[in-house]
């Protein structure tokens, strides 16, 4: 079980993902996959802010219903920030779940891995050659 999900997916995750998170401990679901600019287009300034308001409400109060604080989030690359979460990685404060690790060279195979799905953590490309 997860204190923190940070979703950078959408699609299905989010039907399954909160479910991965200590019930009623003040764990967070966080989504960067929101519909605030698809509704904005489509529906126009004034009824896309209502749409994704009412939609935000009544994701956080179903996901409160059940234990978990579910927030959107949005963002921009920030490297004193980057810095921030690899000093935390590093002093094992957070633990990212990796499921396998490529070598560069290997991307051929990480790809079809990613294709068949089912991955319990990340895959990653080793691009600098560092063990």
């Amino acid at each position: 079980m997860f204190d923190f999900i940070l979703d950078n997916v959408g699609g299905s995750t989010e039907n399954w993902a909160p479910n991965l998170l200590r019930k009623w401990s003040g764990a967070r679901y966080v989504s960067l996959v929101t519909p605030f600019l698809v509704n904005m287009d489509r529906l126009g300034i004034a009824d896309g802010m209502l749409r994704t308001g009412i939609t935000i409400g009544a994701k956080v109060l179903k996901h409160l219903y059940n234990g978990i604080h579910y927030r959107w989030s949005f963002f921009a690359s920030n490297g004193p920030h980057l810095d921030e979460i690899a000093t935390l990685v590093n002093a094992g404060k957070i633990h990212p779940v990796i499921d396998q690790v490529f070598e560069f060279s290997d991307v051929p195979m990480a790809f079809q891995k990613m294709e068949r799905g089912h991955a319990r953590g990340k895959t990653v490309i080793n691009v600098i050659n560092k063990k």
